[in-house]
Parts: structure tokens; sequence; C-alpha cells
């Protein structure tokens, strides 16, 4: 009979003990600047991007408003031009007949009665508040009307709110301020906001805008 062959060895264990590695201490965290993160903004990223200024970008924001977050923009009635206004509404034409001559609070008494007006064949099922009603038909008050931003009802935070971010982007589409990467950001979210904003009053924008009343961005 063939001889077994000798048992295979086991392999010896070795006696040096086992010291985990230290881990390497992090370095030091890279923060962008705000230049450099413009610079990696391309329209390969986005492909529908329009590159518009932030300038023109404020402009068409504020042209038709975003309630209830921003007003639309006044418009400038200084002009002789009478628009036709759109809607089944009592008042037909805009502004009305001698409202250089009315004071200020005449003034914002027929702002209130033709925004009133449309809010009743709107059929919304509610109102907005004195301050609310006149931010939405922002573009109908004339120069010189005594300012709404004394009202103090419940909603006088909220009408707030709506005065500073329409200054902020009055500011931006009149190059008031140096727009940086904050201006970027704010512009890109009240964008994406705006497809949810209440739309019931673009056709008065848009028969403004026909009639070639511009917008009045001074103050």
């Amino acid at each position: 009979m063939p001889s077994s062959p000798p048992p295979a060895k086991k392999p010896k264990r070795s006696t040096i003990p086992y010291t985990p590695e230290k881990p390497s201490q992090p370095g030091p965290t890279y923060i962008p600047t705000p230049k450099q993160l413009l610079a990696t903004i391309t329209t390969q990223d986005i492909p529908n991007l329009e590159l518009r200024t932030p300038a023109e970008r404020a402009t068409t924001l504020l042209r038709l408003g975003g309630i209830a977050f921003v007003p639309p923009a006044r418009r400038d009635w200084t002009g002789e031009v009478q628009v036709k206004l759109p809607g089944e509404v009592l008042t037909k034409d805009w502004p009305p007949q001698g409202w250089k001559e009315m004071t200020p609070d005449t003034k914002k008494l027929n702002w209130e009665f033709i925004a009133f007006q449309y809010e009743q064949v709107s059929n919304h099922p509610t109102v907005p508040s004195r301050a609310g009603l006149l931010d939405k038909y922002n573009m109908l008050a004339l120069p010189g009307t005594s300012p709404h931003n004394k009202i103090k009802d419940v909603t006088r935070t909220v009408m707030k709110n709506r005065f500073y971010l329409y200054e902020h982007l009055r500011l931006i589409a009149t190059n008031g301020i140096k727009p940086d990467l904050s201006t970027t950001f704010m512009l890109d979210m009240l964008e994406k906001a705006s497809a949810s904003r209440d739309t019931s009053t673009d056709h008065i924008c848009h028969a403004l805008d026909k009639a070639g009343i511009p917008l009045r961005l001074d103050v």
C-alpha cells in the first residue's frame, strides 16, 4: 500500500499585537465664495434657463405681482390716457374723470370702489381685508393717493411683509441695490412660488400693458 501524505502544517499565529491605525485629522472645510458658485452655473445645468439680469427678472415679477406675497407694480397714470377696463364692472374707464383735482382721500375711495367691484364679479368666496384689497389692485393706485399703510387691522403684519418684499424687488428692478448671490436665490424662489399665485387680476394688467400704461417703479 502506498503511504499517505503527511498532514498539512497549521499556520503559525502571529504573536505581534494588532494596533489599529489612528484616523487622520480632517483637513480644512472648503467653502466656495459666491463668485466661485456663480461660475459653476451653466446653461447646460439648466437647459431652459433664460439669461436675464436681476433687474429684468424683478420687473417681470412686479408686472403681474404675486398675491399673496407681493403686489403688482403701480402704474404711471400721469399721462392723459384713459383705459377701458376689462370685465363686468360698473366703472368702465380708469382713471376717473377729474382725478387730478381730487383729494388724496377721494382718490383712495375711488381706488377701493373699483377694487371692490372686481372682487364682487370674481366670485371669490371671501373678500380680502381692506389693506389686502388695495394691495391686490395696486396697479390702479393713482399718484397722490392717501397711503393705506396707516390701516391698522389684524393683517397689518402680512401687509408689512408684502410692502418690504415689494420694495426689495423695486430696488432690484431699478438697480437701486447691487445684486449678489442671495438676490439670485430670492428671485429663483419667487419665480417658483409665482406658479401658485392669484392670477385673477392678470387680465387687468394685460389691458394696462396693451394701453401703454408703464410701470411706476420710482416710488
